[in-house]
């Protein structure tokens, strides 16, 4: 049976809602994703003079590997404490300073938090695929597999093949 107008109208009206949605979660991660990559970079400057330090402090040089340090993690906020001692206290100080770290896995945790419409989206393209190999199975292949790919779709769709 051939879609009304009227159900078209309705299917591009869903669709289009669709997009700003996915659109709108892309704006909002868009910013968040050049800070991750400007980030990465810091960090291999940081590495970068970490080494360079270390050359340093491998060749005598103390003084040398301390400018190297400095220079590398200099910036705007960037302070450094002048109650820590050398000993144990550095070792809080550092412990303390890296206690709110966040794993990859749990990165990748909140930004899906974050994206609902944009996984759905992919939940429902990765379910029609399944129902397209049911399709093309149906005419070509036994119904064993056709039963197979038309329960996985329903096992994607409700979230449980995941």
């Amino acid at each position: 049976m051939k879609p009304t107008y009227e159900e078209l109208a309705l299917q591009l009206a869903n669709a289009e809602s669709k997009c700003r949605e996915l659109a709108a979660e892309n704006a909002y991660l868009l910013p968040k994703a050049a800070s991750e990559l400007s980030n990465a970079w810091v960090l291999h400057k940081y590495l970068i003079g970490i080494q360079a330090a270390i050359m340093y402090l491998d060749g005598g040089s103390k003084k040398a590997a301390q400018e190297w340090l400095y220079g590398t993690i200099a910036g705007p906020g960037l302070e450094f404490p002048d109650e820590v001692e050398v000993g144990d206290d550095i070792d809080a100080w550092a412990t303390h300073q890296m206690r709110d770290s966040i794993s990859h896995p749990r990165a990748l945790e909140i930004i899906k938090a974050e994206i609902p419409a944009t996984d759905a989206f992919l939940a429902e393209e990765r379910v029609r695929g399944v129902e397209m190999f049911a399709e093309q199975a149906a005419k070509s292949l036994s119904g064993g597999y056709v039963i197979v790919a038309k329960e996985f779709a329903a096992q994607l769709r409700k979230g449980s093949a995941l």
